[in-house]
This record gives structure tokens, C-alpha cells and sequence, in this order.
């Protein structure tokens, strides 16, 4: 930003050599004191503004014995936290400014100006906006060309400028909402209402097994059905992996004992019977197995006898033995008849039958001698008591 009033900036030096040539002159003519020693302060030196206001700075020389006719003053800020956006110069005269391009610098240039003649003057006032949350100096440098900070009286005498005292700038947070022009509420009397207790956190869900229905036993490849309920205890919705489990290598449920699965989704309380219809068993061998239901939570076991298919053929039974031959008969009384001899008792079946394919056996048929030789001797006394009478 640039200001000139009321010469162009080419002839500007020009200009403050001219004041500064005629003074000489003068002086040399009829010689004075010189214009005195002075500080120059920014002012107020410390304050404060949120991002996006705005606050200005005044630029005084302290102690001005003979009012200020010229001076070329440097300003500057950390252009991170703040800028410079305007610049204004008291008294009249001829003016030049330059502010920088991002803000962080501005160059006052001022010839014939018409101040007080003592004490402390102001010469010009800076604008600065603050950019972001942070502090800076707002400090007094040189301006561009020259070895330092310059002050002239109005007979155009430089003061010898002992100090240049500068200023901080804090900037606070985000822009800051607009102050109500309402009066605030007033407090209420009445007690705050209690903070309500935090919603209680829910159990997770938990699938628990139970009613395990499966057969002891099973015949080599005979297809079994399986089933269990299943409840979920928590209070939390889910779905959960439900597998049928036989422990094949006696070793204990993993992975890879999952025989089938299913996958199932139950809300909180809710129960379901899981089934697992017509279970092959063709590849197990006839031996005894654990097997089960099971989720990710819980399992329910068993133990199913796997049985081989059929039995073996039966043994032929022995062979019967022979029968015994029968005695002789008893002889008869003395004026009887001789009764006869018993006839020998028949031979007993050579050969036991054979047992039957199941595995019984028939025991062996006795022979038949014993009992004609009883008989024969029975009819030998019929026969003799006859005679006798």
C-alpha cells in the first residue's frame, strides 16, 4: 500500500536533502542550538486483540524541543500473528508510506510538517490486525536506505534519537463471538437439576448350549441326527458359529474336528434348536467317540459307540455218542419158564446234528438200551406171576 501527498516518490529524497541543505544553511548563517537529544516509543506498549480485530499504535517522539518537520520511520510485526493494514500521519505536509505486501512492514517518510513545538508529539498511528493466536513486537526499525531510525525539528535539525522503545501485540484464539447488548440472565434460585447417571453398559451376548439329543450308538455308515438349544444369556444381540464336533483322533475338540455348522443370529434371551439331519459316519471305525454342540461361548458332550456291521458264522455241534446195549432178562420162578433174555438195547444215533449257522450247537441223543432192558425185565415178572397161578 502506498500513499503520496504530494510528490512522487522518485523526488522524495530529493526532497529531505532540500530541507535538510537549507537548514545547514542557516545555521551556518546564525548559529543555534542543536535540536536535542529524544526517544521514540510505540504506544500503547503492551496490549491484546482476538484473530480478525483490529487495534492501532501511535508512533511518538518523546521529547521534542522544537516540534517534528520531517522524519522516516520504519514499523514492523511478525506477519504469522498480525499485519499491518493501515497507517495514518499527523500535521500537514507532504507524505510518503509503504506497507509491505504481506503485511509485516510499513515505511513513514514526512517532510514540512507543522507539530507542537515541545514535549512529546505524535507523528503517526499504525493499524494492526490480528492473524492467529500468538505474540509479537511491534517494533521501530529502520526505514529502507537509511542507517537508522530519523527525526528532524521543524528547522529541519536532526534529534539524536537515544532509544526506540517498541510494543508487544498479543493475539488470542478464534475470532470471538459479538457481546450480546442484552443484560444477562439472571441466576436462578432453584437447584440445577442432577446429572443423569450414565446409561449402564450391556453385557455381551452369550450363546449357552444345553439339551444335547444324539444316539449312543451307531452302526458303521448309518447316517445320525444331531440337535442341542441354544440361548443367548446376554444382553446384547449377536451371531454366533454353532458346529457339531466328533473328537475322531481322541485327542481332544479343535478345528478340525468340525464335522457340519451353521451360522446363527439370536437377540438377547432368545432361544433356537439347532439340528444337524442325517450325519454320515461311513468313514469312522467301530470304537467309542466324544462328540458335541458348540459355540463360541459354551459346548454340550457325548459319547457315541460306533458298531461294526453283522457277526461271524456259528460252529458245528459234536457228534452224539452210542447208546448202551440192554441187560438180560431175570430167570423165572421154578415151575415157571425161564423168562427170556432182554434184547440188546438199540445203538444210539451215530452222529450229533450239526449246530446252526447263529453259533448254537444241539447236545448228542442218548441211546435207547438201558430202557428196552427195564422193560424186558418188567414182562419176564408179568410172565412168571402168570405161570405161578
Amino acid at each position: 500500500m502506498s500513499e503520496i501527498d504530494p510528490l512522487e516518490t522518485g523526488s522524495w529524497r530529493r526532497l529531505i536533502v532540500s530541507v535538510v541543505a537549507l537548514s545547514l544553511l542557516a545555521t551556518a548563517a546564525s548559529p543555534a542550538a542543536a535540536a536535542g537529544a529524544t526517544s521514540v516509543s510505540v504506544v500503547p506498549a503492551d496490549t491484546s486483540v482476538d484473530v480478525g480485530e483490529s487495534t492501532t499504535f501511535e508512533i511518538v517522539v518523546d521529547n521534542a524541543d522544537g516540534g517534528v518537520g520531517a522524519g522516516e520511520i520504519g514499523v514492523a510485526v511478525d506477519g504469522s500473528v498480525a499485519e499491518i493494514t493501515d497507517v495514518e500521519v499527523f500535521g500537514s505536509g507532504a507524505t510518503n508510506t509503504e506497507i509491505a505486501d504481506d503485511g509485516s512492514s510499513v515505511d513513514v517518510e514526512h517532510a514540512f510538517r507543522d507539530t507542537a513545538d515541545s514535549g512529546s508529539v505524535t507523528v503517526a498511528e499504525v493499524t494492526v490486525q490480528g492473524v492467529s493466536d500468538g505474540t509479537t513486537d511491534v517494533s521501530l526499525e529502520t526505514a529502507a536506505g537509511n542507517d537508522g531510525v530519523l527525526v528532524f525539528d521543524e528547522a529541519g535539525t536532526g534529534y539524536d534519537v537515544t532509544d526506540a522503545n517498541d510494543a508487544t501485540l498479543s493475539v488470542e484464539g478464534d475470532e470471538s463471538e459479538p457481546e450480546s447488548d442484552s443484560d444477562p440472565e439472571p441466576e436462578s434460585d432453584s437447584d440445577p437439576e442432577p446429572e443423569s447417571d450414565p446409561e449402564p453398559e450391556l453385557d455381551p451376548a452369550n450363546f449357552q448350549v444345553s439339551d444335547l439329543n444324539a444316539p449312543d450308538t451307531a452302526t458303521q455308515g448309518e447316517a445320525i441326527d444331531v440337535s442341542a438349544d441354544v440361548t443367548n444369556d446376554g444382553e446384547q444381540e449377536a451371531t454366533q458359529t454353532v458346529a457339531f464336533r466328533l473328537d475322531v483322533e481322541d485327542d481332544g475338540f479343535g478345528d478340525d474336528d468340525v464335522v457340519v455348522s451353521e451360522d446363527i443370529q439370536l437377540d438377547p434371551g432368545e432361544s433356537t434348536t439347532v439340528e444337524f439331519i442325517d450325519v454320515d459316519t461311513s468313514g469312522l471305525d467301530a470304537d467309542g467317540y466324544e462328540h458335541g454342540i458348540a459355540t463360541e461361548d459354551d459346548e454340550s458332550t457325548g459319547t457315541l459307540t460306533i458298531e461294526a456291521v453283522g457277526g461271524g458264522d456259528g460252529s458245528d455241534g459234536d457228534d452224539g455218542s452210542d447208546g448202551d446195549d440192554g441187560s438180560d432178562g431175570d430167570d423165572g420162578s421154578d415151575d415157571g419158564s425161564d423168562g427170556g433174555d432182554g434184547g440188546d438195547g438199540d445203538d444210539g444215533p451215530d452222529d450229533g446234528s450239526d449246530g446252526d449257522d447263529d453259533g448254537s450247537t444241539d447236545g448228542s441223543t442218548p441211546g435207547f438200551g438201558a430202557l428196552v432192558a427195564l422193560v424186558a425185565l418188567i414182562a419176564a415178572a408179568l410172565l412168571a406171576t402168570r405161570r405161578t397161578e
